[in-house]
């Protein structure tokens, strides 16, 4: 497989955390998390900060999106908000690629 393929194809998504019943995946991606100097933890918390109140957070399977850990928040205005944290800006960019291509093959 080239390199491009690896981008452009979401077939090709690398595996983020390994093949594991829920309650394990969850708790590795839990405890993988990248050193980052802003994290998922954070953006929730800049947005509560400027007043946004999440009636509910709770981690979701970040392996979903090929990040090492992501964390959901809801409003009751109806937002959903998905934070994910990826170990290397370039591993952002082609998660970002796969889902864009995923997303439009459901459209």
């Amino acid at each position: 497989m080239t390199p491009d393929a690896a981008v452009t194809s979401p077939e090709a998504a690398p595996v983020v955390s390994p093949p594991l019943p829920l309650g394990d995946k969850l708790a590795y991606e839990a405890t993988h998390r990248p050193s980052l100097q802003v994290n998922a933890d954070g953006v929730f918390s800049a947005f509560e900060d400027a007043g946004v109140v999440f009636g509910r957070r709770f981690q979701s399977v970040a392996a979903v999106y090929q990040a090492s850990y992501c964390t959901n928040g809801s409003v009751d205005a109806g937002l959903d908000l998905t934070v994910c944290e990826y170990p290397t800006p370039q591993a952002a960019a082609n998660a970002r690629e796969r889902l864009v291509l995923l997303l439009r093959k459901v459209e």
